[in-house]
């Protein structure tokens, strides 16, 4: 089953990031899911992305591959 992260506005200050990474050990046939829509579907190990808080929302910045 798929895996998700939920990241909350409750708090969040404008320019607050965060790096998610799927680690290697991470493997099966599933993915893991930022926040809603998704805004980024980590399918394979070494999969990675940055977020960023734009006092609003939730935006994704950056993401790739180690």
């Amino acid at each position: 089953a798929d895996r998700s992260i939920t990241l909350s506005t409750t708090g969040a200050y404008n320019g607050a990031e965060f790096h998610i990474v799927r680690e290697a050990g991470a493997t099966g046939a599933f993915n893991i899911n930022v926040d809603t829509g998704p805004l980024k579907a980590l399918a394979a190990p070494g999969e990675w992305c940055d977020v960023k808080f734009d006092g609003t929302v939730w935006r994704l910045v950056r993401y790739g591959s180690l």
